[in-house]
């Protein structure tokens, strides 16, 4: 990004006064747009020997090339050789700004831009124009108030210098900084159409169509992008970092010997420069080639380059190939540099959240999700992925659990077979066979509990996904933006999935499953019609009457009266199989409840007068209904004349 913003301003400065014209900086500049900076630092070091008397501009460069490589320190140590040679030089108090920026030292960052502002603020002419973008420059990277400050200043520089681009270039900076690409794209189509040769804003077009095609999907985006690449090739075909954005978009258009060749074109043109290969390594991460990615970002270490870029794609690249440990030690690396959190994206802290998730500590975890979308509130999507993602694994693994006991008990006929067959040897006295098929019962029978033991190990798998889906669903519904039917139906399933797992062994499983039972309470409160959360109501009342060993204590009840409420009155004839079936095994609880509530034995306790009107009102809507319990009060009641 820093890289397109040296054009014009700054070639026009090396001509601009005789002090300048000391020594050429133009070939520097040129190196450093392509992305050349190791030749246009050796070009720099050669001319420091000189100590020409543009030695501030030289010196401003060698620490640029420092920034950008994220050596702070040595970048701090130019800057300042810089401020020494030239009292009012505003590109060095810029460019130390942006050092103090990095380092989040923002008080003595302030104090510098004012100096560059003191220095190169209020330009008279177009010749003082470089050490005011410089000190726009480094506005931009500064916080959301200094952006604002370098906006309202473009904006004003643009009537007052039509000549030059670098403000329509900048502003386009701003504003993909602030997340509105369609006003960056319209600042750079204004600096296009002004000057339609101008290869760094054709290439930054490029970009921005790439990022919005990211995240629209369209073709249409990535052909923008494609065309306003195709034209910075075209008009230079030296310029590197066009090649890399046009790699970039074929990537996303899934074409990849293309992106392959264009982003080795882009390595080859900057001469295995360091950090073009960390972009080539971003390039291969992207290309789902992490093993490769890392060879690469070791390489480049061992050249002499570690920047956070690289950390933090050591670290995700290693996230991808399941070295947790590895990457835990990567992304934190990459945290402890971190001076700024705008520095930081979003991706970053789902990248951390997903290592301690597979790690297995929870809570670290949703720390991370949380910050994730304090900087994306779009992601947070991220919980359904997760939740939905873990009731796939379940249930894959409860089928793969089904398939095997389906193939031991397949083997129940082949032992039977052999069995009888054995038998028959035995009675004949062929003792040879019947020791054959002895060994042949004994290996399928070893076969079959082979396959029940796996079946039983799959299952356990299964169990261990329940409780992580139940605590993402948890998620969902305290970040929904409304109530939702679905999210809290799910969540009450996963819950009660959870809570049948040892149910009688684990307290907080019973707890569970009344979590479970208050969710689907909230599932009536948004649709009181809709009747599976009834169904799953009933069985955990059951379930929770098991636990506590009161097989009779009449939970039930509850969602039974609840049922009935809703769905007594209704035409039976217009309800489906299932909410009949309810509704019929709703009136039986109730008929037994009403008849003996406190599960007595004593025939003073029992009351026809209560049950009764519930077993007629069963055999009225379905003359046909079996049951004995239903079938025992009815003649209780006839014998003793208690109607």
């Amino acid at each position: 990004m820093l890289k397109r913003m040296l054009t014009l301003g700054a070639i026009m400065l090396i001509a601009s006064t005789s002090i300048w014209a000391q020594v050429d900086l133009e070939s520097v500049i040129r190196n450093i747009q392509l992305e050349k900076t190791a030749q246009a630092e050796t070009e720099l070091m050669g001319f420091e020997t000189q100590e020409p008397k543009n030695i501030d501009e030289v010196y401003y460069w060698l620490g640029y090339i420092k920034l950008i490589g994220e050596s702070y320190g040595e970048a701090e140590t130019y800057f300042k050789k810089g401020i020494e040679k030239k009292k009012k030089s505003a590109a060095n108090y810029a460019g130390l700004a942006r050092v103090r920026l990095k380092e989040n030292k923002l008080s003595d960052a302030t104090e510098l831009l004012s100096t560059a502002e003191e220095i190169a603020g209020n330009p008279k002419k177009a010749e003082q124009l470089e050490g005011t973008f410089q000190w726009l420059e480094a506005l931009l990277e500064g916080t959301a108030e200094m952006r604002k400050q370098a906006r309202a200043k473009l904006y004003d520089l643009q009537p007052k210098f039509p000549g030059t681009s670098r403000p329509g270039l900048l502003l386009g900076t701003y504003y993909k900084k602030q997340n509105v690409p369609g006003l960056a794209i319209e600042e750079l189509e204004k600096v296009i159409e002004k000057d339609p040769s101008f290869v760094p804003a054709l290439e930054f077009l490029a970009e921005l169509y790439y990022d919005k095609g990211k995240e629209s999907k369209d073709g249409a985006d990535f052909q923008k992008g494609l065309d306003y690449a195709n034209k910075a090739i075209e008009l230079d075909a030296e310029y590197a970092p066009a090649y890399r954005i046009r790699a970039e978009l074929y990537l996303l258009a899934k074409q990849y010997e293309r992106a392959r060749n264009d982003m080795e074109k882009y390595v080859k043109q900057t001469e295995g420069d360091l950090k073009a290969r960390v972009r080539f390594a971003s390039f291969l991460f992207l290309s789902n080639e992490f093993e490769e990615a890392l060879k690469e970002l070791e390489s480049i270490e061992k050249a002499g380059l570690k920047t956070n870029v690289m950390r933090r794609l050591k670290g995700l690249s290693l996230l991808q190939l399941g070295r947790l440990d590895e990457a835990k030690a990567a992304m934190d690396d990459y945290f402890e540099n971190v001076k700024r959190e705008e520095y930081i994206i979003f991706q970053d802290y789902e990248a951390y959240g997903d290592i301690f998730r597979e790690m297995g500590d929870l809570e670290k975890a949703d720390d991370n999700y949380k910050k994730m979308i304090g900087k994306n509130i779009d992601r947070t999507a991220k919980f359904t992925e997760l939740s939905d993602m873990y009731s796939k694994e379940s249930k894959r693994r409860l089928a793969e659990s089904r398939k095997l006991r389906g193939e031991a008990k397949a083997l129940n006929d082949p032992i039977q077979t052999a069995f009888a067959e054995r038998n028959e040897a035995a009675r004949m006295g062929d003792s040879v066979k019947t020791q054959e098929l002895d060994a042949k019962m004994a290996e399928l029978q070893q076969q079959g509990k082979d396959l029940i033991k796996q079946s039983k190990e799959v299952a356990a798998e299964a169990n261990e996904f329940y409780p992580l889906e139940a605590h993402y669903r948890q998620l969902v519904v305290d970040y929904q933006e409304n109530e939702s039917l679905q999210n809290y139906y799910k969540l009450a399933l996963a819950e009660y999935r959870t809570g049948l797992i040892d149910i009688k062994k684990d307290t907080a499983n019973t707890m569970m499953l009344e979590k479970a039972d208050e969710n689907f309470v909230k599932c009536h409160g948004l649709k009181d019609d809709y009747v599976n959360p009834y169904n799953y109501r009933f069985r955990v009342a059951q379930k929770l009457e098991a636990a506590n060993g009161e097989d009779n204590s009449w939970l039930v009840i509850k969602p039974v009266e609840d049922y009935l409420k809703v769905f007594e009155q209704q035409d039976f004839t217009s309800l489906d199989k299932g909410a009949k079936r309810l509704l019929l095994s709703s009136l039986e609880i109730m008929a037994a409840y009403k008849f003996n509530p406190q599960n007595s034995t004593n025939p003073d306790d029992l009351n026809c007068a209560e049950g009764m009107p519930y077993v007629d009102r069963v055999y009225e809507l379905d003359p046909s209904y079996g049951s004995e319990s239903l079938k025992s009060i009815k003649d209780y009641c006839e014998q003793a004349g208690n109607r």
